[in-house]
C-alpha cells in the first residue's frame, strides 16, 4: 500500500512538472489584448474581471496559475485579487 501511494504521488507530480512546463504560455496575446479592451470599457478595470477570467477559461479549458498572472496583468491588478474573483464563483473551474 506505501508503494502504491508513493508511485500515484510520483506519477501527479510527473504530470504536474509536464504540465507546468508544456503551459508555460498557454494564454495568447490575443487573449490578453481582449482583455486590456475590456478593462478600458469599464469605469474601474476591477469591473472586467470576471469577463476576463472567462477568455482565460477559454483559452486553456480550465482557470490555471498563468491565467490568473495574466488576468492580473491585463487588467493591473494583483494575483490576488483575481484569484479572490476565480475562487468565490462556481462558474471557474
Amino acid at each position: 500500500m506505501i508503494c502504491m501511494q508513493s508511485e500515484t504521488t510520483l506519477a501527479r507530480l510527473v504530470l504536474h512538472t509536464h504540465l507546468t512546463e508544456r503551459n508555460v504560455q498557454m494564454i495568447s496575446e490575443q487573449a490578453k489584448q481582449r482583455m486590456r479592451d475590456l478593462a478600458g470599457r469599464y469605469p474601474i478595470a476591477r469591473s472586467a474581471i470576471m469577463p476576463a477570467l472567462y477568455i482565460a477559461q477559454q483559452e486553456e479549458g480550465y482557470i490555471s496559475q498563468e491565467a490568473l498572472q495574466a488576468v492580473a496583468e491585463a487588467i493591473g491588478l494583483t494575483v490576488d485579487d483575481v484569484e479572490s474573483v476565480a475562487t468565490f464563483y462556481t462558474m471557474y473551474y
